[in-house]
């Protein structure tokens, strides 16, 4: 039997070459006055069992904030990525980016905030909304990067990934001055060039997802983060997107 499913799946490649499937995690950093990475661990284990080409963390990676030794906590979080079966990418968080020394921290680790990729047939964004340390901002040089980037994609689908979901002032719990700009200057240019989705976490909670002008806009933010009460309620748990 086992032979049977890889032959057909083998054969519906040769079909569909440009077929792939990817998975979107946010928000797994460990919950409040937890050290140990856990519950993300956990949900690596089931990533990896899914098998996807690759796997996209949407930021808040570790806690950051007051950490007096904030180095320990991301070989912590290495340790626990090092396990990802897959190509692994990530978008950087408020928590990640909590202070100007976090955020040197993150970019002699990481040396990226913001940056693109082409997979098969698609164009992948990765944008960093916490410039500076501060929530929902993303400044000129890089929206004048992202203009340069979003032009040139030259895809059949983009995609985009940022950690605060700017699009909604609600759950972004951000400064109306970025939700504007959001809204005014970047919604635009995915109209534009026909974005196909836009990914953001932050709000620890899957959902709501909204349709803006044609864009599907999802939020997918609780990948080991402590659940908040009223998703937990509703029977919230724990969670990342498979997306085909």
């Amino acid at each position: 039997m086992k032979k049977i499913i890889i032959l057909l799946i083998a054969n519906f490649l040769i079909l569909f070459p440009e077929y792939f499937n990817f998975i979107v995690i946010g928000d797994s950093r460990p919950p409040i006055g937890d050290s140990s990475f856990k519950n993300f661990d956990f949900e690596i284990s089931r990533m990896n069992e899914y098998a996807p080409d690759f796997i996209i963390n949407l930021g808040d990676l570790i806690f950051g904030y007051g950490e007096l030794n904030p180095e320990k906590y991301w070989n912590i979080y290495l340790s626990a990525v090092s396990n990802i079966k897959v190509k692994y990418y990530q978008v950087p968080g408020n928590h990640d980016l909590f202070s100007k020394r976090g955020e040197n921290i993150y970019l002699n680790e990481f040396k990226k905030l913001y940056y693109s990729y082409n997979y098969k047939n698609s164009h992948f964004i990765i944008l960093n909304s916490s410039e500076n340390g501060i929530w929902g901002k993303i400044g000129k040089a890089q929206f004048e990067w992202f203009s340069n980037d979003i032009a040139q994609a030259n895809k059949e689908n983009i995609f985009i990934f940022v950690h605060f979901p700017l699009w909604n002032k609600k759950y972004s719990r951000t400064k109306k001055t970025y939700n504007d700009f959001w809204m005014k200057e970047i919604h635009p240019l995915l109209v534009k060039y026909e974005v196909k989705a836009v990914f953001g976490a932050h709000m620890h909670s899957y959902g709501p997802t909204e349709k803006i002008d044609g864009i599907s806009y999802f939020i997918t933010g609780e990948g080991g983060a402590e659940l908040i009460k009223w998703y937990k309620d509703h029977g919230g748990t724990h969670h990342f997107m498979y997306i085909t």
